[in-house]
């Protein structure tokens, strides 16, 4: 393989590319950010890309696929090299940070080691791993929520979710990457409360590729505390009804509170997210 088969990826070709970025990277580069972006072609067929920007003097990579069948072929490694000779003038130090959800990922970190980038301590929010097993075990089951379970995603019209989402999009809340209704989300273990058309609390759950759950948004619009415990509660109890009890779950903490909460919910939940500097 020759550095030929890299190419600078722009709003010209960016639709052959499109399927190897994150939705985020993709977004940016469709509105004309400054996005540096390398795509890796084969035969005429593209099969990796690495994209990032820059802040000051540090570059983040923030996205880094390669086809699976092509991981043996150091198109990976390719990229970043490519990448880092083309930042370097304009940089004192290369980052990037992700989650450990799924195999592939343990593939990244191998991959990164290998080309000289070092594993630090995390900075700002953080992932934590727990299963389905310790969270009905933990602070959620502690009380008496009754029976009566608040509405899942597939309980309600599609253009009920849709308002949910432009209301929580429009109020600054977490929700999944590509929304409500994308494949990944969980219809059954996602759950909300509307009322009177107005967004009151949700959670929303995704089934990654390795069948481990993602708990991607989690909100309460109300004055009552309890409320985000009670929608975590059915959530977790209707997870308990689908998926083994080893399952992983992952979730975000984005602050102190969320983070109090994910201890409330299991006091034993690991931290899983990684960041990787090159200098």
């Amino acid at each position: 393989m020759s550095e030929s088969n890299i190419c600078l990826i722009t709003p010209d070709n960016l639709k052959h590319f499109s399927s190897f970025l994150l939705p985020g990277a993709r977004r940016l580069m469709e509105k004309g950010e400054p996005v540096t972006a390398l795509g890796y072609v084969d035969k005429d067929t593209a099969c990796g890309a690495i994209c990032g920007m820059l802040t000051g003097r540090r570059f983040k990579i923030t996205s880094l696929y390669v086809s699976p069948e092509k991981r043996q072929d150091g198109i990976g490694g390719e990229l970043l090299l490519m990448i880092k000779d083309l930042v370097k003038p304009f940089s004192d130090v290369i980052t990037t940070d992700f989650t450990v959800t799924e195999e592939e990922h343990i593939w990244l970190c191998k991959m990164l080691e290998i080309y000289g980038f070092k594993r630090r301590s995390p900075v700002g929010s953080a992932v934590y791993k727990t299963t389905v097993a310790n969270l009905l075990e933990g602070g959620l089951f502690e009380r008496d929520f009754g029976e009566d379970l608040f509405p899942s995603f597939s309980d309600v019209d599609k253009s009920m979710l849709l308002e949910a989402e432009k209301i929580a999009t429009e109020r600054g809340l977490p929700i999944p990457e590509k929304g409500f209704l994308c494949p990944s989300v969980d219809m059954h273990c996602s759950t909300i409360q509307m009322r009177k058309d107005d967004l009151k609390a949700y959670v929303a759950v995704e089934e990654n590729h390795d069948g481990s759950l993602l708990i991607s948004g989690v909100s309460n619009c109300t004055d009552n505390p309890m409320i985000v415990m009670k929608i975590l509660h059915d959530a977790a109890l209707k997870a308990s009804q689908s998926y083994p009890y080893e399952t992983k779950v992952f979730m975000q903490a984005v602050n102190e509170e969320s983070k109090k909460l994910i201890g409330t919910l299991d006091p034993k939940a690991e931290a899983v997210d990684v960041h990787y500097e090159l200098i």
